[in-house]
């Protein structure tokens, strides 16, 4: 499949537009809501493997892990965490941040952001012997007030969604989304941005799927090339939908007879191939910069003071009050972390587990299994 751009009788790519980096970022998370803690070996299996295999052959590309998930990897199978090391050292793979768990910072006292952030960096240095400089924005939940968590943590660049911020921001010039930015902080300090792009993505899991062929994917990224180098993340989204189902929905689509990682891999081979395209890891597309005299950019406005992902629908309220007895769960969270707070000696357990029980993937499409446990787990350390 690969050489549609170049195909004869495709148009011809026009030789006056500049190169269009390309850049992606493979989520990796098993505490996944609708994942059943037994199909995590199977998450392993189907799912991370293949996409060391993508970074093997087409990489560089960008993989984003939990500190809890990567734990857990390492205890149902080492020899994946030490292939990932290998890929980090050759430059396949690049590791972006998460934290210790996928936490809705704006939801959560700035103390337990703070210590979710060490606590993933711990993981990633004793696992992995790396410490990620990029960060993807859990569930890209973004506050002016997270920027200064991530500076004093190490990081000096943000993943953050282009669409919800820019609806907000009609000043911004539409390019905007084509190159590295910076975003103000509450504090006063700025770090830079490099924007996810939710319709690239979701066209990357449409070709996938088998909805649209090869020439229709590869058309739209040839399409985002422009006058001046641009960039574009390709995928910025979950690595467990691809040959594998969480079945959080009734409409998912069945598993065809396809590999759906041979079509992914089929595409990045397609896309490497190009002409004027070229793959890249994520830090090297903070290279190419803003505009010489671009102001540093406040994400949030007074009627979206807290942007997330895709559709306006994913507004805070969805971590907030909309999952199963969220209210309830979050006001025992708080309850417990205020017993911390006045203890005079805590463990890195403690807040490990406080971050894990504040984690997004339980306020949402929760399975029953997990929602018993969670609630055991929950009770008990109140209790303590």
């Amino acid at each position: 499949m690969t050489g549609v751009l170049a195909d004869a009788r495709a148009p011809s790519p026009r030789a006056d537009l500049a190169e269009l980096s390309l850049f992606a970022v493979f989520h990796l998370n098993l505490a996944f809501s609708s994942i059943e803690e037994e199909d995590r070996d199977a998450v392993i299996a189907r799912c991370y493997w293949p996409l060391l295999a993508l970074a093997s052959n087409n990489g560089p590309i960008g993989i984003e892990a939990t500190g809890y998930t990567l734990e857990e990897i390492e205890a149902r199978d080492a020899a994946w965490i030490a292939a990932f090391r290998d890929l980090l050292k050759t430059g396949k793979a690049e590791l972006v941040g998460s934290g210790y768990t996928q936490l809705i910072g704006p939801l959560a006292p700035a103390r337990v952001v703070a210590e979710n952030l060490r606590l993933g960096n711990d993981v990633y240095k004793r696992l992995l012997g790396a410490h990620p400089t990029l960060a993807l924005v859990n569930e890209q939940a973004y506050s002016g007030g997270l920027v200064g968590h991530y500076l004093d943590a190490g990081y000096r660049a943000l993943l953050m969604d282009w669409d919800n911020p820019a609806a907000a921001h009609p000043e911004w010039p539409a390019d905007t989304r084509y190159l590295p930015q910076r975003a103000l902080g509450a504090d006063g300090r700025e770090i830079a941005i490099l924007w996810t792009n939710t319709v690239a993505f979701q066209k990357l899991q449409r070709y996938a799927h088998g909805d649209i062929a090869i020439e229709d994917y590869a058309g739209f990224i040839a399409e985002r090339r422009g006058e001046s180098p641009r960039a574009l993340c390709l995928y910025a989204s979950d690595t467990e939908i691809f040959d594998f189902r969480p079945g959080r929905y009734r409409t998912e689509e069945k598993l065809s007879g396809d590999s759906e990682w041979s079509r992914v891999s089929a595409a990045f081979a397609e896309l490497r191939a190009a002409p004027g395209l070229k793959l890249a890891r994520p830090s090297e597309v903070l290279s190419l910069g803003a505009q010489p005299n671009a102001r540093p950019l406040r994400l949030e406005t007074a009627a979206h003071p807290v942007p997330v992902k895709k559709q306006r629908k994913y507004n805070l309220t969805r971590w907030a009050v909309t999952g199963r007895d969220d209210i309830g769960i979050n006001a025992a969270c708080e309850r417990i972390f205020r017993a911390l707070v006045v203890r005079k000696k805590t463990s890195d357990a403690d807040w490990k587990s406080l971050c894990r029980l504040w984690a997004s993937d339980f306020r949402t499409h929760i399975t029953e299994e997990r929602w018993k446990r969670y609630c055991l787990e929950l009770e008990a350390m109140e209790a303590r």
